[in-house]
């Protein structure tokens, strides 16, 4: 294990975890420019990666970075690792021999699970919980690619993620790996901890290996990373708050971070902060930073008019009026002019609707490509994240000019 020598700083740092570290990636999104104020901890049941991992994570540039080698699951276990074939597939737990013949398309080859999470040798352990290693940084926020014993894994770290902003963790929805739970289970449990559900961040589809190429297509979804994040609260401590809101950030739950600021009475910023956010250009600012630049332009848009809802745009009868179809003879010619050019402009082919609206908005058209992004779509490209930042700009064209 690395050193663990970072006195009182360890507190004002973003603590990442991740389980099943080989190659020294996974986990958390990559945000470079703040890698300063992150600390990364990696756990690796194959102790021969670790000194990989540790030079991967140090040159990522890391405020603190430990590297545990552990086999992470339930204390007091004697297992067998299997070290596989395609060492990324590598677990405590056996293939299903049901799913000997699935595959998932790689291009230039099938990936088949027969031949990938074969074992080439296995290696006597024993594991140990999250909760009862005693030397771990605090966990801000839990990563695990382990090959289907997450769910043993957060259940040793009940007690280790009582703070936690939040979780990413692989699931499987069929048991490719015998006896391994399903995202069921694995979402029930995280819930009792205080998370919810937010998104899967990707899915991985295989399917039998039966076709040759002209006859594959639609496959199944079988397994993919899940994020939870904390259910913000007022009993959250208060540097959790903002951990919570960077978390949600790094993933672009933009709204849900919103919501968080909301829920937890910080958008009350009545001025900027004082050191302006220029991560883009110094490369010394924090995810704390980070994070009070988004709170303070939430708190600017508190009065700012959102779309209207359902309710304010047609009653309960009208809604419902939809589904009723009068009687042909009681049907009246509705004649009002506006009604009428609305109908006559919905009646022309698509094309040429899209043609008309182009010349109508050209004037804001242009003042959109050549006007100055909004603050969020900037702080977002001071921290690299340019892709974020084009999508919230595509985001804001398209309510402005949805038909194009």
């Amino acid at each position: 294990m690395s050193s663990l020598n970072p006195g009182n700083r360890i507190s004002s740092l973003f603590s990442k975890h991740h389980v099943g570290g080989r190659n020294g990636h996974g986990g958390f999104p990559d945000i470079s420019v703040l890698h300063g104020s992150l600390a990364s901890t990696v756990y690796e049941a194959d102790a021969s990666c670790c000194p990989q991992i540790e030079a991967e994570q140090r040159l990522a540039g890391y405020g603190e970075v430990q590297i545990i080698p552990a086999c992470v699951g339930l204390s007091g276990k004697t297992i067998s690792f299997n070290l596989n074939f395609e060492p990324y597939t590598s677990s405590i737990l056996n293939l299903n021999p049901k799913y000997r013949n699935f595959y998932y398309d790689m291009g230039r080859f099938d990936y088949t699970y027969g031949c990938a999470m074969a074992p080439v040798r296995q290696m006597q352990m024993s594991t140990i919980s999250l909760d009862d290693i005693e030397d771990k940084y605090p966990i801000d926020f839990l990563s695990l690619d382990t090959q289907g014993s997450e769910l043993e894994i957060l259940k040793g770290a009940a007690a280790s993620l009582a703070n936690a902003a939040g979780v990413e963790t692989e699931v499987s929805f069929r048991q490719i790996y015998d006896k391994s739970a399903l995202f069921g289970e694995i979402c029930a449990f995280l819930n009792y901890l205080g998370f919810e559900f937010i998104r899967f961040t990707n899915l991985t589809e295989d399917a039998p290996r039966t076709m040759p190429v002209p006859g594959r297509l639609n496959k199944m979804q079988s397994f993919g990373d899940a994020l939870f994040l904390r259910v913000p609260n007022n009993s959250l401590l208060e540097g959790q708050k903002k951990k919570l809101i960077f978390a949600a950030l790094a993933y672009g739950q933009i709204e849900y971070a919103a919501h968080c600021v909301k829920v937890l009475n910080l958008d009350c910023l009545e001025e900027k902060p004082a050191t302006p956010f220029r991560a883009h250009r110094s490369g010394t600012a924090t995810w704390s930073d980070f994070v009070d630049e988004f709170i303070h332009i939430v708190s600017k848009q508190k009065s700012a008019q959102l779309p209207r809802k359902l309710s304010e745009v047609t009653s309960s009868a009208e809604s419902a009026a939809r589904f009723d179809l009068p009687p042909a003879s009681t049907r009246k010619i509705d004649l009002n002019p506006v009604k009428f050019l609305k109908r006559l402009f919905l009646m022309l082919p698509r094309k040429l609707q899209i043609a008309m609206i182009r010349v109508l908005y050209m004037p804001q058209f242009v003042r959109y490509f050549l006007g100055r992004p909004s603050e969020l779509e900037s702080l977002f490209q001071g921290v690299g994240r340019a892709e974020m930042a084009k999508e919230l700009r595509i985001s804001r064209f398209r309510r402005i000019f949805p038909l194009f």
